[in-house]
């Protein structure tokens, strides 16, 4: 945390109700692991509103991030961690997933964003999680994105794509809602 962040609550690997904006990076976890971060606001960051970065193992639960180039963003081998409950909203992209594997994703909201949830190289798991009213596509499998299991999601009144697949192979969709 840094810059304007108020309120703050931080414990023994624990980061929860905190608001952070206005800065480049809202809460930046770097080569971190066993982390939890509950309720936490991130908005008008420049860059992200929460990143991991070479983490793994962490738990993210009914955070927001909204007003920010990138709302939730879990970049290169940021693995095994375990996303429930979170709302991206009014970013560029809500939830972003990039060089990344066996992260669970379950019943996250990610909406009015350009993209609403985006992969690239990445082998994850999504399940009940909810993309509608994006500007652009509801769920995008990038390049390399390859065997990752999607169930009982739903995408909807996004603009061009609900999901759009682009050089991803291998991919499971199992009742997904479109």
């Amino acid at each position: 945390l840094s810059g304007s962040s108020n309120n703050n609550t931080t414990t023994s690997k624990g980061i929860s109700n905190n608001s952070v904006y206005g800065n480049i990076y809202g809460i930046y976890l770097y080569s971190s692991s066993n982390n939890t971060l509950t309720s936490n606001l991130t908005y008008g960051n420049s860059n992200y509103g929460i990143i991991l970065n070479s983490n793994f193992n962490n738990t993210l639960t009914s955070n927001s991030a909204y007003g920010n180039n990138t709302g939730i963003y879990l970049y290169i081998s940021s693995n095994s961690n375990t996303l429930t409950s979170n709302s991206a909203y009014g970013n560029s992209y809500g939830i972003f997933l990039n060089s990344n594997f066996n992260n669970t994703l379950t019943s996250n909201n990610s909406y009015g964003n350009s993209t609403g949830f985006s992969l690239s190289s990445s082998n994850n798991t999504f399940t009940s999680n909810n993309s509608y009213g994006n500007s652009n596509t509801g769920f995008l499998l990038g390049t390399s994105s390859n065997n990752n299991t999607f169930t009982q999601n739903n995408s909807y009144g996004n603009t061009n794509y609900g999901f759009f697949i682009n050089k991803a192979y291998n991919n499971t969709f199992t009742s997904n809602n479109l």
